[in-house]
């Protein structure tokens, strides 16, 4: 009943990166909708910066479930924000290419 486990701050971190990312992602894309298809370098800058939200978000989680000294949470619920997050921005991209 009693454990020595705890909530991962670095968890907690990835969760909300990927939220930020996600949230970033998805007002980029209504801007980008409502302008008429037009993206400006700010929106592409602020699709950089949610990959990289994503991808650290990711090695976050991952170097946290690996370390298995805390609850499975807000690793789990981290990978699949970020994952989430970084499936969407590789699909604008194929998209994107297409």
């Amino acid at each position: 009943m009693f454990t020595d486990k705890k909530h991962s701050k670095r968890a907690m971190l990835a969760c909300l990166l990927g939220v930020c990312g996600l949230a970033a992602f998805v007002y980029d894309i209504v801007r980008v909708y409502l302008a008429g298809g037009e993206i400006r370098a700010a929106q592409t800058m602020s699709l950089a910066i949610a990959l990289l939200y994503g991808l650290t978000g990711v090695f976050l989680c991952i170097w946290t479930l690996v370390r298995g000294e805390t609850f499975k949470l807000f690793p789990v619920t981290g990978l699949l924000v970020n994952g989430l997050l970084l499936a969407g921005l590789a699909g604008l991209i194929v998209y994107g290419l297409t």
